[in-house]
């Protein structure tokens, strides 16, 4: 579950507004493609993917090259994944098990060549969501997860 304390005008708030203007931030569209698993079942999934290495201030750490969860409601499949790595994107397959077969897959992404950029007023538009292209045969979609990236699949089950 993912709370917002203030939703308007604070760090990693979801809206900027001055009078009568404001913008939409980078994390309204994170919380906006994490919405799909509102009243969904928790889908238990494997991420295996090899770790990198992370610098800290101090030494290091290891971390998965990808996170994600997935739920299911009706026949959609929503599966979200994150890429964390500054250099390197990830092709991904996305497999199901139990002789379920895919129909369709969706993927939208969030990211930004400029780890650093987010929406003002004068570039509103700057970070918002994208088309993401994902590929369907049988039982499993493919796609490529973009470095620094948060991607959403919605996979229609046959």
């Amino acid at each position: 579950m993912a709370n917002v304390a203030q939703t308007i005008n604070c760090l990693h708030s979801l809206f900027a507004a001055v009078g009568d203007k404001y913008t939409r931030t980078p994390a309204y569209y994170a919380f906006e493609m994490y919405r799909p698993h509102m009243g969904g079942r928790l889908v238990p999934a494997t991420i295996d993917v090899p770790e990198m290495t992370v610098p800290l201030l101090e030494g290091s750490t290891r971390l998965p090259r990808l996170s994600g969860s997935a739920s299911v409601r009706d026949k959609s499949l929503t599966v979200t994944l994150t890429n964390p790595s500054l250099q390197e994107s990830v092709v991904t397959r996305i497999r199901l098990s139990g002789g379920v077969h895919l129909r369709e897959a969706r993927a939208t992404v969030l990211t930004h060549q400029d780890m650093h950029a987010t929406n003002t007023f004068e570039r509103p538009d700057e970070v918002g969501l994208a088309a993401l292209a994902a590929q369907v045969s049988g039982d499993t979609a493919t796609l490529t997860i973009p470095k620094q990236a948060v991607v959403a699949v919605s996979l229609q089950l046959g």
